[in-house]
């Protein structure tokens, strides 16, 4: 799916997790070709996300806040997770490499 004459996502290399109550994370999805750079994030419900190292946390005071069906694009150049905790119950989160072209 292309996102505009830069940007494009590859089926099939995109993530889904489901926020807990409590901090989990998860790697982020690999592009097809090249380096991660960018990700598209879109979740059905309010939480928060934060991206750093494997022991990477999510925290309501200090991690970024996702609003619920509002597509996000995040620069995660040297990162490899991805933190998320719920404000709903049960939150699920896509997460999709972009890829120029």
């Amino acid at each position: 799916m292309k996102i505009n004459d830069v940007l494009s996502i590859t089926a099939g290399r995109s993530k889904e997790v489901t926020t807990a109550m409590t901090t989990a994370n998860v790697t982020l999805p690999t592009p097809l070709r090249g380096p991660l750079r960018y990700v598209l994030i879109v979740a059905n419900g309010s939480c928060y996300i934060d991206f750093g190292p494997a022991g990477v946390v999510a925290v309501a005071a200090t991690s970024i806040q996702l609003p619920p069906d509002y597509p996000m694009i995040f620069n995660v150049q040297g990162h490899a997770n991805i933190a998320s905790i719920d404000l709903d119950t049960g939150v699920k989160i896509n997460i999709s490499p972009l890829e120029n072209g």
